[in-house]
């Protein structure tokens, strides 16, 4: 089955994450695909910024359903039980709280996420870098990716070794997330994604 590299795109207008209190969490523990061996005090608070042009709307615009880009990564629920669903079991999950401090609102129904596991799938022949890289492993810069499907094949939802960023998942996954309507993520096919 192919395989994608989801993203975080969001449904607009959406509210980004202004600061994590993450006192005691190191950040680059949560991206290297590694499993996670100290307490995580919870719930994990991230604040919103709310302070924002919100030229879309007039309603009070919502956080995004996944969030990659933040220190340390948050999904909602309704992304990890499709996950679940198709049988992802290289997840860490933790209590997490989204608060609107501004509106009096908090959102509860998220976990913060640490995915286990990192694998070397990028065709780099086919690939095009952005020549910016200094090493092919960890922080490559592509300005296309192109997956080896053969060393994808069987892993549901892993981090790119090459490039620890990025979050490759398979067809099933894409698959599951359509079928309930969950909005706000994007999956970007071989040969799209640059990062």
């Amino acid at each position: 089955m192919p395989h994608y590299v989801i993203a975080d795109e969001g449904v607009y207008p959406i509210v980004p994450i202004k600061k994590i209190h993450r006192e005691h969490l190191e950040r680059q523990q949560w991206i290297t695909g590694d499993i996670l061996n100290f307490t995580v005090p919870e719930p994990i608070l991230y604040d919103l910024n709310t302070d924002i042009d919100n030229d879309l709307d007039d309603s009070i615009p919502g956080p995004k359903i996944l969030y990659t880009s933040s220190p340390i990564p948050v999904m909602h629920l309704s992304l990890l039980d499709a996950l679940t669903a198709v049988g992802v079991d290289n997840l860490q999950t933790y209590d997490a709280v989204l608060r609107d401090l501004d509106n009096g609102i908090e959102y509860k129904e998220y976990k913060a996420f640490n995915i286990i596991g990192t694998v070397a799938v990028a065709d780099m022949e086919a690939s095009t870098m952005m020549g910016i890289s200094d090493s092919v492993m960890t922080g490559a810069n592509f300005d296309k990716l192109v997956l080896d499907e053969e060393k994808c094949a069987g892993k549901l939802l892993f981090r790119l070794a090459e490039n620890i960023t990025a979050i490759i998942v398979d067809e099933a996954i894409k698959t599951e997330v359509e079928k309930r309507g969950i909005k706000g993520i994007f999956f970007y096919p071989s040969g799209e994604w640059a990062g």
